[in-house]
Order: C-alpha cells, then sequence, then structure tokens
C-alpha cells in the first residue's frame, strides 16, 4: 500500500519541484506550483505518520529523530485553519520567542496528538456557520495553541517542549470519549502529561520531553543548483524506471543542468543499454515488471566484476516502499546506495557528489532578487481585524493576486510596509507573512 501511495505522490512532488525552480514561469504559475508542493507534502506527511503509527508496538518505545517543528506548526496551521473558521473560530498558532526551528522527538505522534487536540477543541467549541462572510458584531471567537521549549540547565541536550491550548469553554474529555483515550495513550508513549484547566481558565497543557538539536551551518542543500560547475568531464547517467511519470522527473532534473541522460523501461533494456553506452552511474528502479531492477543491477555488477580493468558503474536503487528493509535487499544485488520515493532534488544532487565527485553551480543566495525583505514581529500590529483575516486567508491559500490586491490598499498608507510585503509575497514566502498576520491578530487589536 506505502508504494501505491506514493508512487503518484513522486510525480506530484517532483514535477512540482521542477516548476519551482522554473524561471521562466510568471509569479501566478509559479504560486500555483508552490501550493501543489506544499499540499503534496503535507499529504506524504500524513501517510507517512499512518504508517509509522501503523508499525508502532503498544508501548513500544518512541522512534525519535530530529525534525523541522517550525514547519510541522506551519502544516498544522494550514490543515486546521478552515476547518475552524468554518466553525466560527480564529485559530492561530503562537511560536514563542526562542523556539528552536530543530528538535528531537517522534514527529508522527508528536503531529497526531496535536491535530487530535486541536480538532477535539475545534468540535466541542466552535458553532457551525452557515455564511461565507462574518459580520463585525459576530467577531470569531479565538482557538489559540502557544508553543514553547525550555533547555534543560543540567543536560542542554533535553529540553521540554510546553503546548498551552486556550478556546473560551473548552469542556474536559469525558470518560467515554474515544479521542480523549487516544490523546492519553499518544502522550504516555512520549513520556509526557496533559493537564486540563477550568474556571477562569478553559485549555489544555501539554508537556513533553525533546531532545535538542544543535543548528548545522547551513550547506549546498539549502541552494538551488543551476548547472554543472564548469571545468569537469562529461557524465553519462542512466535512469531505469518502469513507469513513464517518474522516469521523465528524473530525465528532465539531470538534463536541465546538464548531465548527458538516457531511459529505459525495463530491466532488460537497463542491462543492453549499460553495454552499448557505458554510464558512470544508474539510477534503477527496484519494482519493474519482467527483469526487476535487483535483477539487473546484479547482471550488471557481475558482467563488470568478470571483465578485469572495465570502467565501474554506480547503481542507486530507487524505491517507492516503505519496508526498512529495502535498503539491505539492494545492497546484497549490487547497488551501491539507496534513495526512498518520493525523490527530492538535494538529495538526487548530494548522491551524484557523493559518488561520482560532480561539482554544482549554484544560485547566489546574496544576490539582490533574493534577498527578503526584514521585517519586526510587530510590523502589522495596529493594521485592521478584517484586513489582516483576509490577508492571513490569502497567505494560507496562496492567492498571489488577492495578497497583492490587499497590499495595494494600504500602500498610499504605509507605502515602506506595503513594499516589503510585497517583496516577500513575490518571492512565495507566504510562511513570514502568516507569521506576521497571527501575531498580529493574537495582539488582541480591534
Amino acid at each position: 500500500m506505502s508504494h501505491e501511495l506514493r508512487t503518484p505522490l513522486n510525480a506530484i512532488l517532483g514535477f512540482a519541484q521542477l516548476l519551482r525552480h522554473d524561471r521562466t514561469l510568471g509569479p501566478e504559475h509559479q504560486t500555483h506550483a508552490e501550493v501543489i508542493y506544499r499540499s503534496g507534502e503535507q499529504l506524504l506527511a500524513l501517510i507517512s505518520d499512518l504508517l509509522e503509527l501503523s508499525r508502532h508496538e503498544p508501548g513500544a518505545a518512541p522512534n525519535t529523530a530530529s525534525f523541522d517543528l517550525h514547519l510541522l506548526l506551519e502544516d498544522l496551521g494550514d490543515m486546521l485553519y478552515l476547518r475552524a473558521e468554518r466553525r466560527g473560530l480564529r485559530l492561530t498558532i503562537v511560536r514563542e520567542s526562542g523556539l528552536p526551528r530543530l528538535i528531537r522527538a517522534d514527529a508522527p505522534l508528536l503531529r497526531q496528538l496535536l491535530l487530535l487536540l486541536l480538532g477535539h477543541a475545534i468540535r466541542v467549541t466552535g458553532q457551525p456557520t452557515h455564511n461565507a462572510t462574518t459580520s463585525p458584531a459576530s467577531a470569531p471567537a479565538t482557538l489559540e495553541l502557544r508553543i514553547t521549549c525550555t533547555r534543560d540547565l543540567e543536560d542542554p541536550t533535553r529540553g521540554l517542549l510546553r503546548c498551552t491550548l486556550e478556546a473560551p469553554g473548552l469542556p474536559d474529555f469525558t470518560p467515554d470519549d474515544d479521542d480523549g483515550q487516544l490523546a492519553e495513550e499518544l502522550v504516555q508513549q512520549q513520556g509526557g502529561r496533559l493537564e486540563h484547566s477550568s474556571g477562569v481558565w478553559h485549555g489544555l497543557r501539554l508537556a513533553l520531553p525533546v531532545g535538542m538539536v544543535t543548528a548545522a551551518a547551513p550547506d549546498d542543500s539549502e541552494l538551488r543548483v543551476t548547472s554543472l560547475a564548469p571545468g569537469q568531464p562529461s557524465f553519462r547517467i542512466l535512469v531505469v524506471e518502469d513507469r513513464w511519470q517518474s522516469r521523465q522527473l528524473l530525465v528532465h532534473m539531470l538534463a536541465r543542468v546538464g548531465f548527458e541522460v538516457r531511459e529505459a523501461a525495463t530491466g532488460e533494456e537497463a542491462v543492453a543499454l549499460w553495454e552499448r553506452w557505458q554510464p558512470q552511474l544508474i539510477w534503477m528502479d527496484m519494482r519493474m515488471p519482467g527483469v526487476s531492477g535487483l535483477e539487473a543491477a546484479r547482471q550488471i555488477k557481475h558482467r563488470i566484476a568478470a571483465e578485469p580493468g572495465s570502467a565501474p558503474t554506480v547503481i542507486i536503487a530507487l524505491t517507492a516502499s516503505a519496508y526498512d528493509e529495502d535498503p539491505a535487499t539492494a545492497r546484497a544485488a549490487g547497488c551501491d546506495d539507496f534513495v526512498r520515493k518520493p525523490i527530492r532534488m538535494p538529495e538526487i544532487f548530494a548522491k551524484l557528489s557523493e559518488h561520482l565527485g560532480v561539482r554544482f553551480s549554484y544560485e547566489d543566495p546574496q544576490a539582490p532578487e533574493q534577498l527578503a525583505p526584514t521585517l519586526d514581529p510587530g510590523a502589522l500590529i495596529g493594521q485592521r481585524v478584517e484586513w489582516l483575516m483576509a490577508l492571513h486567508r490569502a497567505s494560507v491559500q496562496a492567492d498571489l493576486e488577492e495578497i497583492l490586491g490587499l497590499l495595494e490598499s494600504i500602500r498610499a498608507e504605509t507605502p515602506e510596509l506595503a513594499a516589503a510585503l510585497t517583496g516577500l509575497a513575490r518571492r512565495f514566502t507566504y510562511d513570514r507573512i502568516i507569521e506576521l498576520t497571527r501575531a498580529a491578530l493574537a495582539g488582541g487589536q480591534s
């Protein structure tokens, strides 16, 4: 089932990556590509979480790894914003000052827990709305999730993640509430605690132990590859995939930066083309009808070993499967490395550098058109609530035309602010605009 889900997502996310990097597209089309990519990433995260949770044994220790906490929270806001709005609620997720971007925890369990708590709060405190617009007299109630993280003074590698969920009249879980039972199980699996408060304050308090990660220095994976660096020999790359969409994705990705690329749709074609063309590297799909990718890899490696002095060929296995034993299976067949789908462009280029010593030219991150404007976190405080909500909604939906129209309406009054926000919008950094609108809406202005 994992393979069937990941295979179409590989094409969706892969071609969305190509479109995001295409400088010939206009702003509107780049916005569309960004929406496709972000939505696909969110869907992939949910699928991966479900697969991880389905394999998680009750009572087993959490599977901790480092991940981007800020991105996880942004995705939660994107997924639940409209659901909250339909129930007459304004959802805000506030990241307290100093919240680290990278932490170590069980990301699938944490995402599932926060989705469960927020979904419960939306369901029990919100009221269904039937009108597309909300009058000023019936302003939406606020549902706020506030996140902070403190480092252990005695052990700097450990920390405590605190999540406070506030909503007017939020009741406690009832004894027969399935959400409450599942929430307690997820909290216990992560070694945390969940408290409910009432009286003058209505909400939930969650505390979870996490690992603290020292941020690594930025590397080339964060930069956009534009071409092969000059002064290198030609590199021949063979792409072997039975699915046309997946094959074309890699072919376009590699040819765009200057590789010589050929393609094969079957294991038989791959062996024959390797013999005639002698590529330096093969991207080999593991699962193909007829002669599988693994069998083709065995045949190629066997022939190389049988001919002393023959040029080596690196074979990297590709699979959409989520089985943990797949890398070992691929290496046993003679593959030199392994990449799991959906493929990411930075990972593909990193593997080529690792195995062939390829050097790339990158887009200059300091070029004037790449620099994002700097705005104070409270830059939007004082703006009208209706305007802030409209800007927030348009940013969540990545509606560039609507965003630009809203910014034009304040240009005469605040030209510098409008210009800075326009720069963010045209660079598709909608997450930064969302941060600013959330901070302003949480400020209680009227």
